[in-house]
């Protein structure tokens, strides 16, 4: 499953090697209409996020975050917490 839009330099994808596996690739745009099943999740804690989260950041720090967020190299996912 591919969520969320691709990088623009593109991705390598070795097709051979999924069609011998006989897998089926899906794509879905972001949130689309599971977004407030996934926040439900959140909130239960029947999804655990944090293998993911590269780091969060208070409210008051949210230009530092957006910067780490950007660079793609350091992050994956960057959390903004409200106090």
């Amino acid at each position: 499953m591919q969520v969320g839009t691709l990088p623009v330099e593109g991705i390598h994808l070795f097709a051979n090697q999924i069609m011998v596996k006989e897998l089926d690739i899906r794509g879905s745009m972001r949130f689309g209409n599971v977004f407030s099943r996934a926040v439900r999740l959140l909130e239960s804690q029947r999804l655990n996020v944090q293998p993911i989260l590269t780091s969060k950041f208070p409210i008051a720090e949210a230009a530092e975050a957006l910067k780490l967020a950007f660079d793609k190299t350091l992050s994956m996912k960057v959390q903004i917490v409200a106090d």
